[in-house]
């Protein structure tokens, strides 16, 4: 080999060390001002009972009550698609942006047999007033929150409606701080999964029977509070410009809601409280596009466990009385997102 190729070579290995190593990758929002995605998230939840128990408590000697015989199915699926209009983008963060509703559904269904063998199936479909406005996005940086206002050509929607959007679609959370090599891992804030199962916010996507007994306010607000776990990234492989990211989701979290007091009989006063916990092992892959500075598409799914506990107690009399049933669920949940 000719010295002066030998130099050449040399001189650009020392020039490639100084640069820092060429796997170094930055994974960010890097989408121009005017950039039009849309965008759509759908989930499948199948829950299956597996048991009931039930205990009853009478002046502190607890008591077994022998399950009934009845088996259930749960289902629940929501498909959400809009198109976003970036209007700025600052810091690898939409700041402001138009979001257009372009199509929100959710079914529901239930199969549930008695113990006399009885079957029974409901199945239920939700809109929301939502669909086909266009909102437009701010991020207040001061307040650290989203305002929300409808664009001109939706000037005359119900401001009820978009109190509690957020943006919360790019996926970006997702992503590692500053740039990684392929094989790095890091952690995402838990949050990722709730703003991945509820993109937008609130869309009041309601059923039927939903919009007849809708859910206590403080529901949604436990379930992100009580959120713990850990969300595992890792950057497996980046191919023509396209970067692959593993994700391993292993979370739980419980909400607590009290019922309203029910009279029973004379002078007694029934209390009532729901409390429900869940348990996710999920597991699936980030797809981004680095030269796009966009996600193409996010898919996780596994299992899920989930505990419904209705407490009632009351006092008579001076005798305490205290009804305890639990329902046991296990199933699956399937989160995707598609940008294009």
């Amino acid at each position: 080999m000719p010295l002066r190729t030998m130099k050449a070579l040399l001189a650009t290995s020392l020039f490639l060390l100084a640069a820092g190593p060429l796997d170094d990758i930055a994974l960010e929002l890097s989408v121009e001002a005017g950039t039009k995605l849309t965008k759509t998230f759908t989930s499948n939840l199948e829950l299956e009972l597996e048991g009931i128990d039930i205990t009853f408590t009478v002046g502190g000697e607890e008591h077994e009550v022998e399950s009934p015989d009845v088996s259930m199915t749960i289902r629940e699926s929501e498909s959400l698609t809009f198109t976003d209009e970036y209007l700025v983008v600052d810091g690898g963060r939409a700041t402001k942006l138009q979001r257009h509703f372009d199509e929100l559904t959710e079914q529901s269904g239930r199969d549930f047999t008695d113990p006399d063998g009885e079957d029974e199936s409901e199945e239920e479909e939700g809109e929301s007033d939502l669909e086909g406005q266009t909102v437009i996005l701010t991020w207040d940086g001061d307040a650290e929150e989203w305002s929300a206002a409808f664009a001109e050509v939706s000037s005359d929607g119900d401001t009820d409606l978009i109190g509690e959007i957020e943006d919360h679609a790019d996926l970006v959370e997702f992503l590692p701080e500053g740039k990684v090599e392929v094989g790095a891992e890091w952690q995402v804030p838990v949050l990722a999964f709730s703003h991945l199962s509820s993109p937008s916010g609130e869309l009041h996507l309601n059923t039927p029977s939903e919009l007849e007994e809708p859910e206590d306010e403080a529901y949604e607000a436990q379930f992100e509070e009580n959120l713990a776990g850990e969300i595992t990234a890792k950057l497996v492989s980046v191919e023509e410009g396209v970067a692959t990211i593993e994700l391993t989701l292993e979370l739980a979290t419980h909400v607590e809601l009290e019922g309203e007091s029910e009279e029973v009989g004379e002078d007694m006063e029934m209390e009532s409280v729901r409390a429900m916990s869940f348990e996710f092992e999920l597991e699936g892959a980030l797809v981004w596009n680095i030269d796009a500075g966009h996600a193409v598409s996010l898919q996780v799914g596994g299992d899920v466990k989930f505990v419904s506990t209705q407490t009632q107690s009351a006092d008579q009399g001076g005798e305490s009385l205290e009804i305890v049933q639990a329902q046991r669920f296990s199933g699956t949940l399937q989160l995707a997102a598609e940008f294009e």
